[in-house]
């Protein structure tokens, strides 16, 4: 019974928890710089910016940070076979990755 219920547990993904990207062998994850990302993924193919705090991530009640920075979003489109990816840059370092649906 126990075994089976920590079976389960381990295949619900848990929520919030911090994701991450592999390019050109370079993990992409919390902290990492913009150059670094371009660097290792080449350039994103859409940009966007705004001013204030980051939005909340799954299962998170509040943002992360509270400030009223610029945030930068990037995505990533690695075609069909592959999830799109969303960056989100705060001060000019990686402050969340999501996966996105397939590319085109």
């Amino acid at each position: 019974m126990i075994k089976g219920l920590l079976f389960a547990m381990m295949l619900v993904p848990q929520l919030g928890a911090a994701q991450s990207i592999a390019c050109k062998n370079k993990i992409i994850d919390e902290g990492v710089t913009k150059a670094e990302v371009v660097a290792a993924c080449g350039p994103p193919t859409q940009v966007t910016g705004r001013t204030g705090a980051l939005p909340p991530a799954m299962g998170e009640v509040t943002p992360p940070s509270s400030d009223d920075g610029q945030i930068e979003v990037w995505i990533y489109n690695f075609g069909p076979t592959k999830l799109m990816q969303r960056i989100w840059f705060e001060d000019g370092r990686v402050k969340r990755v999501e996966s996105l649906g397939y590319g085109h």
